[in-house]
């Protein structure tokens, strides 16, 4: 469905509501399957989550990380290499943990986005277009929640554990998350609707500063990589500190990003 409505969109496009409430009709759909958020880890103090509430917070996660990661669809290549670095982290770390079925899912829209990559990066001739980014972004979704059901069941001793379970999964898609909360809190700032579409994303933003279509990818890229990096490596911590630690680092990258491209302006306006 995520697949048809991406086609639609790409060849008609929806208005902001009704590709919402195509989504939704998924969700409500998919909710009948065995993945499903039905704890906060320990998160807050709290475990167990009520079962109704575990399908409103399951669905919401669902659109907000597909739509997310619609939206950084905005350059050559970009979509295509944040992606293929959490499906090559979901793939490895599945496949560590036994988890076969969902290893091989992630190798194998792995193996397909490197050769959709090779006619996508820039100069491109493809485009990713709604139907690519819906349909990938609701795969590191599901992902993104399998890991958190499977990290679940490890033992308390194992390598792969995350005692922050709710940050690795950030982890993976810090990209399209950081990008989102991003873009709502500065549209919000201006007195703008959330969803007005407009040049204010991190992408742009990076451009502005004079690099080009594959430069950003590979920065927003390695980005990806040190978020990865740094929340394996504090692993071991409870998952309030590690989310405050990625919220604070986030931030600081975001402030330091805009004051650049403010001095950028103020040095041609000079």
């Amino acid at each position: 469905m995520f697949f048809c409505w991406g086609v639609r969109d790409d060849l008609v496009p929806f208005r902001a509501l009704h590709k919402l409430y195509g989504q939704i009709i998924a969700v409500v759909i998919f909710s009948f399957s065995s993945i499903q958020i039905g704890s906060f880890y320990g998160l807050f103090g709290i475990e167990t989550i009520w079962t109704p509430l575990a399908y409103i917070i399951t669905g919401f996660t669902i659109i907000v990380i597909t739509n997310s990661f619609n939206l950084i669809d905005g350059l050559d290549g970009l979509a295509g290499s944040i992606s293929l670095i959490a499906l090559i982290a979901f793939g490895v770390w599945f496949f560590m943990a036994d988890d076969y079925v969902f290893a091989l899912l992630s190798f194998c829209m792995t193996g397909g986005l490197l050769a959709f990559m090779v006619f996508n990066w820039e100069p491109s001739e493809i485009f990713m277009g709604d139907t690519g980014a819906m349909v990938i972004g609701m795969l590191l979704a599901v992902l993104a929640i399998r890991f958190l059901n499977i990290n679940d069941t490890l033992p308390v001793d194992s390598a792969l554990k995350y005692k922050a379970p709710i940050a690795g999964a950030i982890s993976f898609l810090i990209i399209p998350i950081a990008d989102t909360i991003r873009i709502i809190i500065l549209r919000v700032s201006r007195g703008q609707s959330p969803f007005t579409p407009d040049k204010s994303h991190i992408h742009h933003a990076i451009m502005r500063l004079g690099m080009t279509h594959s430069q950003t990818a590979i920065i927003l890229a390695t980005v990806n990589v040190l978020f990865l990096a740094v929340v394996f490596a504090f692993r071991d911590y409870p998952d309030g500190y590690v989310i405050l630690c990625v919220a604070v680092f986030g931030a600081a990258m975001s402030f330091v990003l805009d004051r650049l491209i403010t001095r950028k302006v103020q040095a041609k306006a000079s």
